[in-house]
């Protein structure tokens, strides 16, 4: 598991750093695979209460817990161009107060190598949202070589 400190955009800056504020959480994993059709058919299938394109953060709120979920709201790019490594579909699950900021997200994706990546953010930082998914995808291409 990876951390990284995202401590400069939160504000007042926490004195620890944790998963709860301004670390990012990263795990490898061998298991697992990116499927676009299973991420259509969740949209699809799941009771969302209400849906908001949220343009303050470039993302389409799906808001409203699903039955028998944790997830309490889930987000998806506004931007076409925002895709996985592989070219899929970009989405955060989150947790949390329906309408409000969630208390964690997270996503994954599969590594053109094989691997999968997952990682955990705070829905303080989902405004940076697209910054930290560079930051994760250079750092593990800079551990996964060719």
């Amino acid at each position: 598991r990876l951390h990284l400190d995202y401590s400069k955009w939160i504000s007042p800056p926490p004195v620890t750093p944790t998963r709860d504020n301004a670390l990012v959480d990263v795990e490898i994993s061998k298991f697992g695979y990116e499927d676009d059709k299973k991420i259509e058919e969740y949209f699809k299938t799941e009771k969302w209460t209400s849906h908001q394109d949220r343009n303050d953060l470039g993302l389409r709120e799906h808001i409203g817990r699903p039955e028998g979920s944790e997830v309490s709201s889930a987000y998806e790019s506004l931007d076409d161009k925002a895709k996985t490594p592989r070219g899929g579909r970009f989405i955060y699950l989150c947790r949390g107060p329906v309408n409000k900021t969630p208390y964690i997200c997270h996503t994954y994706y599969q590594h053109p190598r094989g691997p999968v990546i997952t990682y955990y953010l705070s829905g303080q930082l989902l405004p940076h949202w697209k910054d930290v998914h560079e930051d994760v995808i250079t750092l593990i291409n800079s551990f996964i070589q060719e």
